[in-house]
């Protein structure tokens, strides 16, 4: 089973080899060495796009208070599991299961950072400035839509893991693409224009 080879559990069925592809010295992710690499630069790309929503959210930020300090630390704790999704992306790169278990993981990035927006926007004594509904809306936009994505990606994992790899890796080209559109059509003199 794809289950045994990437958590190194050894098969009871005779049929099968007795130990995980690893620890019979083959390659567990086949022979491509360029997808391992690829992993460990949407990972990062990844959390670069995870830092930039953060601090376009946070430099808009007058003063906090104790729910959004808590959610801030829920959102931390999502983030620090992206190494360990990386790794194992890295070594069983065309496994669905795999890409199955890196999905939850961003998921939960894009779900944390929608409760941070959500909390921030209906709290606007938080702000330097209220944000008006074009705003808000994007906002929102950008912070739901990569965890949709997301779903996606785990969902088509089995049926088609390039598929969702590349949902994966193309999440963050779009969301700095869609950044650099909204920006490009704010207001000068609105402060609030940089909140992604």
């Amino acid at each position: 089973m794809q289950e045994d080879r990437i958590f190194g559990t050894y098969s009871a069925n005779p049929g099968e080899h007795s130990q995980p592809r690893a620890a019979r010295g083959e390659s567990p992710a086949g022979d491509s060495q360029a997808l391992p690499r690829c992993s460990t630069r949407i990972s990062f790309i990844l959390a670069g796009m995870q830092w930039v929503g953060h601090r376009d959210l946070f430099a808009l930020i007058r003063r906090t208070d104790r729910g959004l300090v808590r959610l801030n630390i829920l959102y931390l704790l999502p983030l620090c599991l992206l190494p360990f999704g990386a790794s194992l992306l890295g070594r069983y790169d065309q496994e669905p299961v795999a890409l199955r278990l890196y999905g939850p993981i961003l998921v939960a990035i894009a779900a944390m950072r929608v409760g941070i927006a959500l909390y921030v926007i209906g709290r606007p004594h938080l702000l330097w400035q209220a944000i008006d509904d074009r705003q808000r809306r994007a906002t929102l936009a950008l912070t739901v839509f990569p965890g949709l994505a997301y779903l996606l990606a785990m969902l088509v994992a089995v049926m088609a893991p390039v598929v969702s790899l590349v949902i994966y890796g193309g999440m963050p080209l779009l969301y700095f693409l869609s950044i650099t559109v909204l920006r490009r059509g704010r207001q000068r003199d609105q402060e609030y224009a940089d909140f992604t």
